[in-house]
């Protein structure tokens, strides 16, 4: 599987590794979709919510497998609630397992107006970041006319252009 990925130890992880392989195969993608429409994706975000690694680990694997170069297998995870949980993978330790939660979100998002609306609203911006600001970047940041900046967007009628500069604004007046 992938080297953070907790090795399968369940059958729930074991079936769910074998799918991702199947969702891996670049030059099959009739894979992708075969898992969609047999209701694949709605298992996959329901090992999401395991208490048991193994199954949350390949649950990201084969999710990210699934979004990449399919349309319509985002858009089936966006209408089945993957976005909450992709952003809480976000948050974790181990690099692989926030980069694999980070593209598949970034799939999604590219798709529509208001799948990024959403990931804007549930903090997909502030796991990006995750809290490690440099202090020095903050200072030049806050020293240079990018808060004036992003208070003149705070007016703009691009609702979703003025809502990332209320998240960003926040997280630079912390």
């Amino acid at each position: 599987m992938h080297p953070w990925a907790a090795d399968p130890k369940t059958i729930g992880a074991l079936s769910a590794t074998q799918l991702a392989i199947l969702a891996s195969k670049e030059n099959e993608p009739h894979y992708k979709d075969a898992i969609r429409e047999a209701n694949g994706i709605a298992v996959f975000i329901n090992l999401l919510k395991s208490h048991e690694l193994d199954r949350v680990h390949a649950a990201v694997v084969a999710l990210s497998f699934l979004s990449v170069d399919n349309v319509k297998n985002c858009i089936c995870m966006f209408e089945s609630g993957a976005l909450p949980y992709l952003i809480s993978g976000m948050k974790s330790n181990i690099d692989g397992m926030k980069a694999a939660c980070a593209q598949t979100c970034r799939n999604i998002f590219v798709l529509d107006k208001k799948y990024k609306k959403e990931f804007l609203k549930l903090g997909g911006i502030t796991q990006l970041n995750d809290g490690d600001e440099i202090p020095e970047f903050l200072e030049a940041v806050k020293n240079s006319n990018s808060i004036k900046n992003l208070k003149t967007l705070q007016q703009c009628p691009e609702q979703d252009l003025a809502e990332a500069s209320n998240v960003l604004l926040l997280r630079l007046t912390d």
